[in-house]
């Protein structure tokens, strides 16, 4: 139980992170592109 739960821990933080940077870049086009 304990090795699947963390096992999904650590894919949500993955994921998380992919995210943040994918929604970093995508503002960041949407600046450039509105600017």
């Amino acid at each position: 139980m304990y090795a699947i739960k963390s096992q999904t821990l650590k894919i949500w933080t993955v994921l998380e992170t992919i995210i943040s940077v994918v929604g970093l870049i995508v503002i960041l086009i949407l600046s450039a592109l509105f600017s």
